[in-house]
């Protein structure tokens, strides 16, 4: 091997000892920390590590003092042993911030030490002035009430010397809706406050009777010249419309539902204004309407017709502190569900005050919701078939139709027959459903051309058996055909139309759960025209037509060429 080989050769094993050492030992934590606080308030929290490398590490850390000058913080944190590879540590720090600490900024790098290896993380505390009195609670929630008061206390203490000639402001924006009305908020005492040792102060917000419901939220603060501290104030103003029971029932277990089935969504609403209150308030409600709406994600549940399965009650009116009960139906597809699927049943209500249309109420409930329960083996037949037309004269034509849907969760072989010896039929077929209600291969339309025109006038019997399950289950059914005679009269003629065969299921020996309404198909035909634009002759003119105007064209073409 020559010397240059050798040589890259050996800074190939260099470079590959280096790269190994430096994922022997790795970790990734915060990439700073940064507090504000005031003199006198102490700051606990975490760093989170994690050991990236592939061996288990200790970590020493280093760095520890924070300087704003000569002014000093301390930050208090223990030592990690066997932290391993791929595990990761919240490790807790404390930095003590004394009421005489000195105001501004401290900076600092607290460095992690581990197998030869530092990182540090920069630290930027800054320090502000300690308040001359504290709150006890710089949050505070009431919960309103429609036309009454709803109050709450707080507590202020000075914490060194006295403080005098505190006042109490909020913006009344906060507390106000789109139409103006107002929860005022009152302080006892707000203005000329004086804390020689501790004040309590009384807050009551009063809410108007056609407040709109929400969240209303404001800081109020509490100054004097050289002074200012802030609490937040929450008025939580609930809609009285609520909604109080959401039921969901159908013909098998409830809240399990089978492709085509019925269920039905039973909702109580309640008004839940009090008119028991001290005083003689009334808050009831009109046009108050439920709607329920069978959620597919994000998105509504649609049927085999792609329309959203959503409905909506009548309008109806509710009193206070008074519930009623209604109930919506809904028929579940055949097409488009799988096992196991589940679906939210979202259910929303509105309403306003029966004296101002204008305060509006509502309420809504995602609690509940259905699941899927596929039967082992099961075929919905769309009407159970279909006989078009069910009477024939002059056209002796008709069709059987069968619309078979795979509704189970095992793939199935269905076989199809249907037999009629008067008018010669002796159908058999079979096909294979796939067990995706989803897909268009678990689902068949067959169809039965039937000609009655070699038999008498009267009626004639069409039987049909679908097989499946290994032929342990059959749907049959029966249809009937009328041949009636051929009448001449285009009046009679017209009216000998037939409609959809609402009576030629003569009977039904067995089938699977309750069909769909039945839609109709129609065919249309026309006659045809005889024209010129249609004849032989008018071709023959088109070509001859061609053929000169080509012709032409070539001649100019030559004629240019040798003038040249």
């Amino acid at each position: 091997m020559s010397q240059t080989k050798k040589t890259l050769a050996f800074f190939v094993v260099i470079l590959f000892l280096c790269l190994a050492c430096s994922v022997s030992a790795a970790i990734t934590t915060n990439s700073s920390v940064s507090k504000t606080v005031s003199a006198g308030t102490n700051i606990t929290d975490i760093l989170k590590i994690t050991n990236t490398g592939n061996s288990t590490i200790n970590i020493t850390f280093s760095g520890k003092t924070l300087s704003n000058g000569i002014a000093t913080l301390n930050i208090d944190i223990d030592n990690i042993t066997n932290l391993e590879n791929g595990s990761t540590v919240n490790i807790p720090f404390n930095i003590t911030v004394p009421v005489s600490q000195t105001i501004g900024t401290y900076t600092g790098n607290l460095t992690l030490n581990y197998d030869s290896n530092t990182k540090d993380i920069p630290f930027t505390i800054t320090v502000t002035s300690a308040p001359e009195f504290t709150i006890s609670s710089t949050n505070i929630t009431l919960i309103g009430d429609y036309g009454r008061n709803s109050t709450a206390s707080f507590t202020l203490s000075k914490v060194s010397s006295n403080v005098y000639g505190l006042n109490i402001n909020y913006d009344a924006a906060d507390f106000r809706d789109d139409d103006n009305e107002e929860i005022k908020l009152y302080f006892s005492p707000s203005s000329n406050i004086n804390i020689t040792n501790t004040t309590t102060i009384d807050l009551v917000a009063v809410t108007p009777l056609k407040m709109d419901y929400g969240v209303y939220s404001g800081l109020v603060n509490i100054s004097n010249e050289d002074t200012l501290e802030s609490i937040n104030v929450t008025v939580i103003l609930d809609s009285i419309l609520v909604i109080k029971k959401i039921k969901v029932t159908s013909e098998g277990r409830d809240n399990e539902v089978i492709p085509g089935e019925e269920i039905n969504v039973e909702v109580t609403v309640e008004n839940k204004y009090d008119e028991d209150a001290d005083n003689d308030l009334e808050l009831d409600l009109d046009d108050v309407e439920i709607t329920v709406t069978i959620m597919d994600g994000n998105s509504p549940l649609e049927d085999d017709d792609d329309d959203e399965l959503e409905d909506t009650s009548s309008t109806f009116s509710l009193r206070a502190g008074k519930d009623t009960t209604r109930t919506l139906t809904f028929q579940m597809p055949w097409s488009k569900l799988s096992d196991d699927d589940k679906y939210t049943i979202k259910v929303e209500v509105e309403g306003d005050n029966n004296d101002d249309s204008t305060q509006e109420f509502y309420d809504k409930d995602e609690s509940e919701y259905i699941t899927v329960d596929l039967p082992a083996h099961a075929l919905h037949v769309e009407g159970g078939g279909k006989l078009f037309p069910t009477v024939v004269s002059c056209d002796r034509q008709t069709t059987l139709t069968f619309e078979i849907q795979n509704v189970g969760r095992n793939e199935e072989d269905v076989r199809v027959t249907a037999w009629s010896p008067e008018l010669g039929l002796n159908f058999v077929d079979s096909f294979e459903l796939d067990n995706d209600l989803t897909s268009r291969r678990s689902r068949k339309t067959v169809s039965i051309p039937i000609d009655a025109s070699n038999v008498a006038l009267g009626d004639y019997q069409i039987n049909s058996k679908i097989r499946y399950d290994n032929n342990k289950k059959v749907i049959s059914n029966a249809f009937k055909l009328t041949v009636e005679e051929c009448k001449t009269d285009k009046k009679d003629s017209d009216s000998d139309t037939d409609t959809e065969n609402g009576d030629n299921n003569m009977s039904t020996e067995e089938t699977t759960w309750d069909t769909e309404s039945e839609s109709t198909d129609t065919t249309e035909t026309g006659l045809s025209q005889t024209s010129f634009t249609n004849s032989i002759w008018f071709i023959l003119v088109m070509v001859i037509g061609i053929v000169i105007v080509f012709g032409l064209i070539v001649f100019l073409i030559m004629y240019m060429i040798m003038a040249k």
